[in-house]
């Protein structure tokens, strides 16, 4: 536990807060729950939680409940993931280039495994042990988490899987067909966790190298560069220019309501960050026309639009923890949004 428990600290104190003690939390509801770690910041009143749910949904239930028990609190929560069986997959078949699999190749190649040819077996395992991927042993001996709720995360990430298809395969008498992995291979982990609104830890994303930083525990802004790179410190700290352009791109084009929507975020426990796509020096009331002079957005008949370059800029960060506060933002959005306004 003092790996654990070390590595949390070190992720605590990059996105500035203090890890406690404490491994449960309870809500209102009156049940406990059972956390990876829990981590104050008593200047901003953020509470930062890392869950231990196998699902996110039932992750971002936590912090609904921990929230209505503390108000004068911002309760935040993180989920680390510590397998992804579509990047496994994908890093296994990428050599061979396919979606799809031949039943006849298949059991062929199932034939050429149990004769233990070495060759072939170093060909379909090699590229899970590529220098820039985590091993599974490095996961669970470092940071230890709950083995039963990480079975149940992998087999809600199989559920996609044609497990029909795959049984014939092992069938010899079955007629010969395709087994189509494409929905399988497309499928991104972390979307779950980003509709929830949540933040995701992608810890199948750590190198070796990178738990040995958390576990040193000393090189703090090292730890955070690297959390930054991975798109989940800008979850807890936004940018606000990304932040804006993202508002645009989910529709909202009246410049107050990007401008009053992008100032809900640090009083729901996300200070801002660093611009990333204006100068640093923009004002915030300056920040929708800037994103307008460096050709992002464009000012239409009904309001501001992303423009291609708007969308390329997103698309690099679209798919990465950090939208999970987007996503968290327009729900707020969308509860304050009551119908009877559209009759007033």
């Amino acid at each position: 536990m003092a790996s654990t428990r070390q590595i949390w600290k070190a992720f605590a104190a990059a996105v500035g807060a203090e890890l406690r003690e404490d491994t449960a939390i309870r809500g209102i509801s009156g049940l406990e729950h059972k956390v990876q770690a829990i981590a104050v910041d008593d200047k901003t009143r953020r509470v930062v939680i890392v869950a231990a749910e196998a699902d996110p949904r039932m992750a971002a239930l936590v912090q609904v409940d921990v929230q209505a028990s503390m108000p004068e609190a911002r309760v935040l929560i993180a989920r680390p993931i510590a397998i992804d069986i579509s990047l496994m997959a994908r890093k296994m078949l990428k050599p061979f280039n396919v979606g799809e699999i031949d039943f006849d190749k298949a059991r062929q190649f199932l034939d050429q495994l149990k004769d233990k040819n070495q060759d072939t077996t170093n060909a379909l395992i090699g590229p899970l042990t590529e220098s820039g991927a985590t091993n599974i042993h490095n996961i669970f001996e470092k940071v230890q988490l709950p083995a039963v709720d990480q079975i149940v995360s992998v087999i809600s990430q199989a559920s996609i899987l044609p497990w029909q298809d795959i049984l014939e395969i092992f069938n010899e008498s079955a007629k010969s067909g395709t087994l189509n992995l494409r929905a399988f291979l497309s499928r991104d982990t972390i979307a779950a966790d980003l509709q929830a609104g949540i933040c995701p830890i992608p810890l199948y994303n750590f190198s070796e190298s990178d738990f040995d930083l958390f576990l040193d525990g000393r090189r703090i802004d090292e730890c955070r560069e690297r959390i930054k790179s991975l798109g989940i410190y800008q979850y807890f700290f936004p940018p606000p220019d990304q932040l804006a352009l993202a508002l645009v791109d989910e529709g909202i084009g009246q410049r107050d309501a990007i401008l009053n929507d992008a100032k809900m975020a640090p009083e729901m426990g996300h200070p801002f960050g660093d611009a990333e796509v204006v100068e640093s020096a923009v004002e915030m009331k300056d920040l929708v026309d800037s994103l307008r002079d460096k050709k992002l957005i464009i000012e239409g008949e009904f309001g501001f639009e992303i423009t291609p370059a708007g969308k390329s800029v997103r698309g690099l960060v679209k798919f990465s923890p950090r939208e999970g506060f987007v996503t968290k933002l327009l729900n707020r959005i969308t509860i304050n949004f009551s119908p009877t306004d559209l009759i007033k």
